[in-house]
Parts: structure tokens; C-alpha cells; sequence
């Protein structure tokens, strides 16, 4: 018999996270909907240890990520006294242009405190002064640019997707 687990996970992850192809087929034994209701047949279907193992890891890893943004937050609060991705009620969050321009000035410090090359956030930093300077930008030369920073995003963080918002 299984235990239930109350997790928050959405179906769509829990199915890449176990290579199920199909949506409607359970993660933990692989039973497809037709099959469900034969309780005799599902209580005799084994499960598949490793996709809880891989819940379990991806909660620690949950934890883990939660701690280390808030060490950076307080990092960030102390050393250039500004609050980052803070939800604030009725308004969003803390993440404004003024933040944004804080943040990006001071590279070597924030590469400190959140462990990223400093070479990247420099980049990041001259792409969206680019963008939002007002200037005529000379397309070629900013593609460039661009290209070389997303090789160089790849290079040093191939283990995290590219956030959408900066493709």
C-alpha cells in the first residue's frame, strides 16, 4: 500500500521530473486512467522508489535555494542598504529601476554576495543600459554583444536555463 504525501508540485513538473509521458498516467506506479479503477491490479503495481527520492531532493533543494536568497537579501541590505525581491502588499515587490541601478553599480560587491561572475553582471548591466539609454544602439554590435553574453551565461551557469525574461 502507498503513503500519501501532501506536497506542493504541479503536474506538469512531477511528470518531467519522471520522465512520465503522459499526464494523466499516476508518476508512482504508471498506471494510466482505464486502469485506475481496478483497485486489485493497483495495489499489486510496484512503485517507483526513485521518483520519491527525486520529491524529496528537489523540497531540500527547495529549502536550500529559500535560505541562501535570504543570506544574499540580508547581504545586500547591509552592505548597499537596499531590499531585493521583497513582496510588498498592494504594490508587488521591492524590485524597482532604483534597485535595478543600485544593484548594477556596484558589480564587484553584488558577485561577492551572490557568487555570480562579475564579468556577467557587468554585461547584464551594459545590455540594459544599452536598452533603455534612449540612444540609437548599432543593432550588429549589440547582437554581438548579446551572443558573446549568453555564450558566456552557458559557459559559467549551464546547470540553470536562461531566465525567459532574458532571452
Amino acid at each position: 500500500m502507498y503513503n500519501l504525501k501532501c506536497t506542493m508540485i504541479d503536474s506538469k513538473t512531477c511528470n518531467v521530473l519522471t520522465d512520465q509521458k503522459s499526464s494523466s498516467s499516476c508518476n508512482i506506479c504508471n498506471a494510466n486512467p482505464s486502469k485506475m479503477n481496478n483497485l486489485s491490479f493497483i495495489n499489486n503495481l510496484p512503485c517507483n522508489e526513485d521518483n520519491f527520492k527525486k520529491s524529496f531532493a528537489m523540497k531540500e533543494n527547495k529549502i536550500l535555494k529559500q535560505k541562501k536568497k535570504q543570506m544574499i537579501q540580508k547581504a545586500l541590505k547591509s552592505r548597499l542598504s537596499m531590499t531585493v525581491d521583497v513582496v510588498k502588499q498592494g504594490y508587488g515587490t521591492t524590485n524597482t529601476g532604483n534597485v535595478a541601478r543600485c544593484f548594477f553599480s556596484h558589480p564587484q560587491i553584488v558577485a561577492e554576495v551572490t557568487g555570480l561572475e562579475v564579468g556577467i553582471i557587468t554585461r547584464f548591466r551594459d545590455i540594459l543600459q544599452a536598452l533603455t539609454s534612449g540612444f540609437e544602439i548599432d543593432s550588429i554590435k549589440f547582437k554581438e554583444y548579446s551572443t558573446e553574453t549568453a555564450k558566456l551565461y552557458v559557459q559559467f551557469y549551464s546547470w540553470y536555463n536562461i531566465p525567459d525574461r532574458l532571452v
